[in-house]
């Protein structure tokens, strides 16, 4: 112990003599904590931030890998066929599309949507902060509620946090959506490149693309393009969970009414993604770089 405080009497001297080794060590110093900083609140949610839902590391993105394996698979029947598996203790499907009319006492914006089944939250463990989320009856096809949930965010910069929201009309592409709830303030979807402003019943797709610029009246569902996440159960491994799920995944292939030469079918395979951080095609592109920036700044 009395070594030590030498060594800081010494020190302290040392400092006293040399008062520009001072300013140059507390500048490098600061320098250095905000570059650490700066690098650090940039790939934070890149690299490193997992999503904002319960224990994130069950999640996973179900799909098929090979020769246009996206092309022998109705996706639908696949996420039916899943939904039923013993190695997940939920499945939900999403798919994103920008670009929305919409417009709010007369005033006409553009807004990112998504297009959610009714399990969507409960898989992701992701409760309102207002009013309600997706039930089975808001999603049972033409039939369903015209109900909308607004993100934290959205409705923060739409409706200037107005508590009083729930139960108010939003036109999306001209047809009336009533808003139903409002997600916590960090969850903003499972896509952190794209985060959504609301989500909708994913039956409302046809009649939303109906309405929208393409004006497609044959819209289905069934053709719709999704994204499939399971919540494996635990104990539950992916590499184990697609082995069982194999011949779940031929019998979608089988079911799939999109005609497909043979050797493509031979070729596609199931996959399990662990998808803890979110689907980011940035992240794809920019993990190696970050990486080396975050190792650069620490030395």
């Amino acid at each position: 112990m009395r070594a030590l405080w030498q060594d800081v009497k010494f020190g302290l001297r040392m400092l006293r003599k040399n008062p520009g080794f001072i300013a140059t060590a507390v500048t490098t110093l600061a320098l250095a904590i905000g570059a650490n900083t700066a690098v650090f609140s940039i790939l934070d949610p890149l690299l490193l931030r997992k999503l904002p839902v319960r224990n994130p590391d069950q999640l996973v993105l179900v799909h098929a890998a090979g020769s246009l394996a996206s092309e022998n698979i109705s996706e639908f029947s696949a996420y039916d066929i899943y939904s039923k598996s013993r190695v997940f203790s939920g499945v939900m499907a999403y798919n994103l599309m920008g670009g929305f009319d919409v417009v709010r006492n007369g005033a006409r914006s553009s807004a990112d949507g998504e297009f959610v089944t009714s399990t969507y939250f409960p898989v992701l463990g992701v409760r309102p902060i207002l009013g309600r989320l997706l039930v089975p009856s808001d999603d049972e096809g033409p039939n369903g509620g015209p109900v909308a949930v607004l993100s934290f965010d959205y409705w923060r910069r739409a409706f200037n946090a107005d508590e009083k929201v729930i139960g108010q009309t939003l036109s999306i592409q001209d047809l009336p959506y009533t808003i139903i709830g409002v997600t916590p303030l960090d969850f903003s979807g499972v896509e952190p490149d794209h985060p959504s402003d609301f989500y909708l019943p994913i039956h409302a797709f046809p009649l939303i693309r109906s309405h929208s610029a393409f004006h497609d009246q044959r819209a289905s569902v069934a053709d719709m393009w999704i994204n499939i996440i399971g919540r494996l159960k635990p104990g539950m491994g992916a590499d184990q969970a697609a082995a069982n799920l194999q011949t779940s995944f031929e019998e979608a292939k089988r079911a799939s009414t999109v005609p497909a030469i043979e050797i493509q079918q031979s070729m596609a395979r199931l996959v399990l993604t662990p998808v803890a951080r979110g689907l980011s095609e940035t992240r794809e592109r920019y993990s190696l770089p970050g990486r080396i920036a975050l190792i650069a700044v620490g030395l």
